[in-house]
């Protein structure tokens, strides 16, 4: 093997995959609809029981049938067999696997996110025009990032950039399991360049750690912008897009 193959063996050894599946739960039939159903838990069917509106009660009843049909795929248990275990605040883990997953939502749109031994995190949002955005960046944004923010002349680019620091640190503290319990204003987005995949985190109240940023808004529907954030060490990410049928 040339010194330049095995170069290139070992940068793609260094690449880590994650599976991003996609499904849109207005695109759901009665019948898959009845099937995803009958995969939940009780508690899950408690809960769904529990809205007032069925297209709320739809939504969630497919997403989580989704949700247990797509593991099924790596965990090799029948989809009403997956049982989960609790983080601190909250974050589902598969009992007894070593696959990680996390899931984002927006409107009818919902992707979930599964890999191997490492911690993930996923945010989508359907974008719209922001009508107070220096009460937004009061909010989500650290004094750099609102600095960042103010040097975009264009409305439309602001807002943009907005949605991705935002899909950015969402990502982030879902893969760390504490959601919106850490002020997303401790947390500051390095936004070196203009692509997100080469942005940094940087995180005052955690030790600074390898993480990876990958953006999906490619793969997403029009006006739906979203990013995969997970804890690796000097390895690329790659994101292989599937839909569930």
């Amino acid at each position: 093997m040339s010194d330049k193959s095995a170069q290139t063996k070992e940068k793609w050894l260094k690449v880590m995959t994650f599976d991003c599946w996609h499904f849109d739960t207005n695109n759901i039939s009665k019948d898959r609809y009845d099937t995803l159903e009958s995969y939940l838990s009780e508690s899950e069917r408690s809960k769904a029981l529990r809205f007032v509106f069925n297209k709320d009660r739809r939504k969630f009843v497919s997403r989580r049938g989704a949700l247990r049909s797509i593991l099924s795929n790596y965990t090799g248990c029948h989809p009403s067999q997956i049982t989960y275990k609790y983080g601190k605040y909250g974050k589902p883990h598969i009992s007894g696997s070593p696959y990680q997953f996390n899931a984002s939502s927006s409107g009818s749109s919902a992707v979930m996110v599964i890999g191997q031994d490492t911690e993930i995190g996923v945010d989508i949002e359907m974008t719209s025009h922001l009508n107070d955005i220096q009460s937004l960046l009061n909010v989500i944004c650290s004094e750099e990032e609102q600095e960042w923010i103010s040097l975009f002349d264009n409305c439309g680019e602001r807002e943009l950039n907005i949605y991705r620091l935002w899909t950015i640190k969402e990502a982030y503290l879902k893969m760390r399991g504490c959601g919106l319990f850490v002020n997303p204003k401790d947390i500051t987005i390095k936004t070196e360049g203009t692509d997100p995949n080469n942005w940094q985190i940087d995180d005052c109240e955690k030790d600074q750690c390898d993480l990876s940023i990958a953006s999906i808004s490619n793969d997403l529907p029009n006006g739906v912008l979203g990013h995969v954030v997970t804890k690796v060490k000097n390895k690329p990410i790659s994101i292989s897009h599937k839909h569930l049928l």
